[in-house]
């Protein structure tokens, strides 16, 4: 048996965890990146959440998303020719309208078309870039930091984002654009490691790409861009000796592309809604200055008792503040490029609250990209005291910290993740969880399928019943873009945007080809205009209402 320090035989004990000690620190920082991500994936339930139907938090932006996707798989391919399931356009008789990029609706139409129709399919997908992503993070992390466990301790953080967790397997291409983003900055440190420009020409192509599926992922474009003016206008006797872009001729060539490409997208999708006389998602602002006093009551007291935890757990809220107060405090210790792209970001976060203010309100994934500011702030601190003050990052208590940090935050985000796919069932007071506070929980609890729930499982019995894809129908209540038109697979009209108040509406439908009425809401039975579209019922499934109108002809126009 070995002997100890003071010649007295060390316990078996002692030596069997200083032995595995040993063994686990040889182990390379890879692999357990990899296993805290295959980790937090169980303690996020995807193996379940991959095969779920779209969820009730956010239904409508995820149908807006599904809607393209099913038409690309059942109708028009062309990835230039984007249809809804809802016939708004061309006087209420097609679907074509575009909105943003549709590059991921068309590359899943396009596997639908091999695969068949496959939900889980999507949600995999954005699973996989989403590993993709944070792969790039941990190694971008790495090579600043110089430090395997810090730069995969970071990458996971930022998968406890609930807000995160939730939308990368959810369909909407936010958390798809974040990565596309972190992907480009992994491309532009490695490009000053291995200095050529192929990395350089990746990071513009990641970043227009991720721009192209959310203007918001764009944020990390302008902070570099401003970098490149300085780099440019500046003289170079005042700038430091290490350049964010050496090749400038390069970079500005590659900026003007990335701005091209994104410009020419807009330009087309506004040319295209408007010579089809339709429109899709709101391409425009939501200022502060333009919300009303109720609304700006409502925005502030759900951004402030909800949205922040939906992005992030309490101490990670603290952990920014505090690499914001030591990026501050020690703001002349920093390369000037580096405390650009930091301010820049940071002034865009909140020029894009200001701008789009009413997003305070339910909207938390349009504050999936501004986490890149989070990403860079944190960074930039640790980088600053693993430079300033190495043995805090090598202290076994910084580790534990922060691995205690880590643990919480996935745990809190599991809690959450339960809540809000638990498929709009009702949460009694035992089923309450921990860690969340009151008013996450009671709107997780409002947060159901409602009168959709009979919607989400019908497409097979309507099926049966003779009714094709093909067959354009009418369905009521749903006022959005499209949620119950594409859970049964069909075309047709809602009263989201034709109201159908009236009789007058519904023959609108009827000379543009309406077959079928679907009906979810009883009340809608009892209305007297109604009664002339409820003489053939034809089927009933759990609550929802089957009506033939294939035998009404259309009447004269007044």
């Amino acid at each position: 048996m070995p002997l100890n320090g003071a010649g007295l035989r060390a316990p078996r004990t002692t030596m069997g965890i200083r032995n595995l000690t040993q063994r686990l620190a040889r182990i390379d920082h890879r692999w357990w990146f990899l296993a805290g991500f295959v980790l937090m994936c169980s303690a996020y339930e995807y193996g379940r959440v991959l095969h779920l139907r779209p969820q009730p938090h956010h239904i409508m932006r995820q149908c807006d998303c599904l809607g393209p996707t099913y038409n690309y798989f059942y109708g028009d391919p062309n990835i230039l020719h984007p249809w809804m399931c809802n016939l708004h356009a061309d006087h209420d008789t097609s679907g074509e309208s575009a909105g943003e990029f549709p590059g991921i609706y068309w590359i899943m139409g396009m596997l639908w078309r091999v695969i068949g129709q496959s939900e889980f399919a999507y949600r995999l997908f954005g699973l996989l870039l989403h590993a993709l992503g944070s792969w790039a993070l941990y190694r971008t992390s790495t090579r600043i930091l110089g430090s395997g466990f810090w730069g995969a301790w970071l990458s996971l953080l930022f998968f406890t984002s609930p807000v995160v967790a939730y939308f990368a397997v959810s369909f909407l291409p936010d958390v798809p654009a974040f990565d596309l983003a972190i992907l480009g900055w992994w491309c532009f440190v490695t490009y000053h490691d291995r200095k050529r420009k192929r990395w350089l020409i990746g990071m513009f192509l990641l970043m227009a790409l991720g721009t192209l599926l959310k203007v918001t992922a764009g944020m990390s474009v302008l902070a570099l861009l401003g970098v490149l003016v300085v780099e440019s206008v500046v003289p170079d006797r005042l700038l430091p000796k290490w350049r964010a872009f050496p090749q400038r001729g390069w970079a500005w060539l590659g900026f003007l592309l990335l701005f091209a490409m994104v410009f020419s997208w807009y330009m087309y999708a506004a040319w295209y809604n408007g010579l089809h006389g339709a429109g899709y998602t709101p391409n425009s602002f939501w200022p502060l200055w333009e919300t009303t006093p109720e609304v700006y009551a409502f925005a502030v007291w759900f951004g402030l008792n909800i949205l922040v935890y939906e992005l992030f757990a309490a101490p990670m809220w603290i952990l920014l503040f505090a690499g914001m107060a030591v990026f501050f405090v020690a703001i002349r210790r920093f390369p000037l490029q580096v405390v650009l792209v930091n301010i820049a970001l940071l002034c865009g976060v909140i020029l894009f609250t200001i701008g789009w203010f009413k997003a305070l309100e339910n909207h938390d994934y349009y504050f999936i990209n501004p986490q890149i500011m989070a990403v860079v702030m944190i960074l930039t601190a640790l980088w600053y005291v693993g430079r300033r003050h190495p043995q805090v990052l090598r202290s076994p208590w910084a580790k534990g910290v922060a691995m205690a940090l880590l643990t919480y935050s996935t745990v809190y985000t599991m809690f959450d993740m339960r809540l809000r796919t638990r498929g709009g069932t009702p949460l009694s007071d035992e089923q309450r969880p921990p860690l969340l506070n009151e008013a996450q929980i009671d709107h997780w609890r409002e947060t159901q399928f409602w009168s959709f729930r009979g919607l989400m499982t019908i497409t097979p019995y309507a099926r049966s019943l003779g009714i094709t894809p093909d067959d354009r129908v009418i369905t009521v209540r749903d006022r959005s873009w499209q949620n119950a038109l594409y859970v049964i697979g069909q075309r047709g009209w809602n009263d989201g945007n034709l109201g159908l108040e009236d009789t007058a509406s519904f023959e609108h439908c009827l000379r543009n080809g309406a077959r079928y009425l679907f009906v979810n809401e009883s009340d809608w039975l009892q209305r007297p205009y109604m009664q002339r579209y409820l003489q053939h019922p034809i089927g009933e499934y759990e609550g929802v209402h089957i009506f033939d109108l294939r035998p009404l002809s259309p009447l004269p126009t007044p």
